[in-house]
């Protein structure tokens, strides 16, 4: 639990840097081309890193405990040293293609682009495409740290890519190459940190000579179908700012960008952090074949993300248009902006029920190194997302496009919950739902009190007061009902603050 308040708070100082960062670059761009290009070009690279490093965490985790298992932890050295050569290998491919075939991929991202935004798209996702060697070595050593219990490090990236990126788009007054360059730098630099906390591990570099071992086939025969789970996921972004730049070609990627950064700051600080820190215990028991003790882990942390979760939910909800003006409203972001940006995020919140429910399910089925079945679901969650964009975009706009994202995530929540009863059997039902039920009534209370105070003096000021006062009561509900779990979080938190 401490590891998992300390993720909390990094995370939402780095969330809060990337809020500063969002704001300045609203404030300097609004929705304009180089913003749509920024937001266009950024997704489609980090794709490439992610669909990667995302197959990377979940598979190295368990096959890196078995190996030290069974050969001891040198042995497990010796195969994430292997892996480093393997993978940075094939970055160099990678790499190759992503430069080589830029704007074609932009295209992939953004079919209503051409002519110059087309042009700074590819300028900017090469300048981040040639930052992958970091990445990739990140993504392996993230994982290396977890397991030896180090959950800070990994968490500290965000807050240098933020600054740095912040600072770019300040000095830069509209030079794309500047831009670019910030960006390059940004992306690049974010994983400085991470050497010296990899030898204070106890890891030691060895080049070595290229191969591919039993082990490493193993992990890329695991990591397939993970890299296509993760990749419809991406491929969702990629159909929602396709039909965006579609149906509202004058800014309508940096609308559905800047609300997804918001749901996005929800996600990595509140329902990250208690998946993080809950894996490697979820592994180790998987391993050790205590499947009862899983889901009765796997129904605790549940219950922790929904008690951050829910009024989170009800508080962006309620308060869109509030929260869009005062993030966002301000130089070159207008009215009309705020208006059509707090819309689609009003219609996107409900979208986050997918990455609290259902990736807190597939983190049994990695530990047990099935990764079939999380493919399975999340591309029957893809066929539903193009298929209601397509029947949602044309008649409601991006406002479609937010519909049809949050209706195929309970798609893919409810396959999760049957999928996972059939391989590892039913959660704790009764107890889910009996603090879900608590929860629920203090996020209703939230929501009227959100509803009502800030009607009394529209402000960005008041919003401030607003969210204080629906927090109080919302506290002071979960506390009276005795949800479980809220003692431990706040007796740990105190004695954080003591410390």
């Amino acid at each position: 639990m401490n590891n998992t308040l300390i993720l909390m708070f990094l995370n939402l100082i780095g969330k809060l840097f990337s809020f500063f960062r969002e704001m300045v670059f609203s404030y300097f761009y609004g929705t304009g081309a180089i913003t749509d290009a920024f937001n266009t070009s950024t997704t489609a690279a980090t794709l490439i890193f992610s669909v990667i490093t995302y197959a990377l965490s979940k598979t190295y985790i368990p096959t890196f405990s078995k190996i030290s298992k069974e050969k001891g932890e040198a042995e497990g050295d010796v195969f994430t040293n292997k892996l480093l050569n393997f993978s940075l290998f094939l970055c160099t491919s990678i790499m190759i293609l992503g430069l080589a075939f830029a704007p074609f991929i932009v295209k992939m991202f953004a079919m209503g682009y051409d002519g110059e935004k087309l042009k700074i798209s590819s300028l900017f996702m090469r300048a981040v495409i040639l930052t992958m060697y970091p990445n990739i070595y990140a993504a392996i050593f993230s994982s290396y740290l977890q397991i030896k219990g180090d959950f800070i490090t990994p968490a500290l990236p965000l807050l240098i890519l933020n600054i740095i990126l912040g600072i770019t788009v300040v000095i830069s007054k509209g030079n794309i190459y500047i831009m670019a360059g910030g960006i390059f730098l940004a992306y690049f630099v974010q994983y400085i940190v991470f050497p010296t906390k990899v030898r204070q591990a106890g890891f030691k570099r060895k080049i070595g000579k290229f191969e591919i071992v039993d082990d490493i086939k193993t992990l890329i025969k695991l990591s397939i179908p993970t890299i296509f789970s993760m990749a419809a996921v991406y491929i969702s972004t990629i159909v929602d700012q396709s039909f965006a730049s579609i149906v509202a070609n004058d800014g309508g990627v940096s609308i559905i960008n800047y609300s997804l950064k918001i749901l996005r700051i929800v996600s990595s600080t509140f329902i990250v952090p208690f998946q993080i820190t809950a894996y490697p215990l979820i592994g180790k028991l998987a391993a050790e074949g205590n499947f009862e003790e899983v889901k009765n882990i796997t129904s605790k942390t549940l219950v922790k993300i929904m008690v951050l979760f829910i009024p989170s939910l009800v508080g962006l909800m309620v308060l869109s248009r509030p929260i869009i003006s005062f993030v966002y409203m301000r130089g070159a972001f207008g009215y009309d902006d705020m208006v059509r940006t707090a819309d689609v995020l009003f219609y996107y919140t409900i979208y986050l029920i997918g990455p609290a429910v259902a990736d807190l399910l597939y983190l049994s089925f990695f530990s047990v190194q099935n990764t079939k079945i999380p493919t399975l679901i999340s591309f029957a969650q893809l066929c539903v997302n193009v298929f209601l964009d397509y029947a949602l975009s044309g008649k409601y706009g991006l406002v479609g496009l937010a519909l049809a994202t949050t209706i195929s995530q309970f798609v893919l929540v409810g396959l999760a919950i049957i999928m996972y009863r059939k391989y590892f059997g039913k959660l704790n039902h009764a107890y889910i739902f009996k603090n879900i039920g608590k929860i629920s009534i203090g996020g209703l209370a939230l929501g009227l009190v959100a509803n009502y105070i800030y009607k009394l003096r529209p402000s960005n000021t008041w919003l401030l007061v607003t969210i204080l006062s629906g927090a109080i009561v919302y506290l002071a509900i979960i506390f009276a009902l005795k949800v479980d779990g809220v003692d431990e979080l706040k007796d740990k938190f105190l004695k954080k603050i003591k410390r």
